[in-house]
């Protein structure tokens, strides 16, 4: 199954009002919450094609993150 391409774009959320690299930032970071590889591949994939440097793509990895501990955290407490 790892070689089957997943064919999951979201062509229905295309009508939006943010611009095409915001809208694959934001899919991008959905994608490393839920932890699933091809969709982070595929959105940085686009980034890139997009000219969005790796420093910001790291970036949104790291809000995410830290996002995600504090969730972890709070659902301990």
């Amino acid at each position: 199954y790892s070689s089957i391409p997943a064919n999951l774009r979201m062509q229905f959320l295309t009508k939006h009002n943010i611009s095409n690299s915001d809208f694959e930032m934001l899919c991008l970071a959905v994608a490393i919450q839920i932890g699933c590889e091809k969709c982070i591949n595929a959105h940085i994939a686009v980034l890139k094609k997009n000219n969005i440097n790796t420093q910001t793509i790291q970036s949104i990895a790291r809000v995410v993150s830290i996002i995600n501990a504090i969730s972890n955290t709070m659902r301990i407490a």
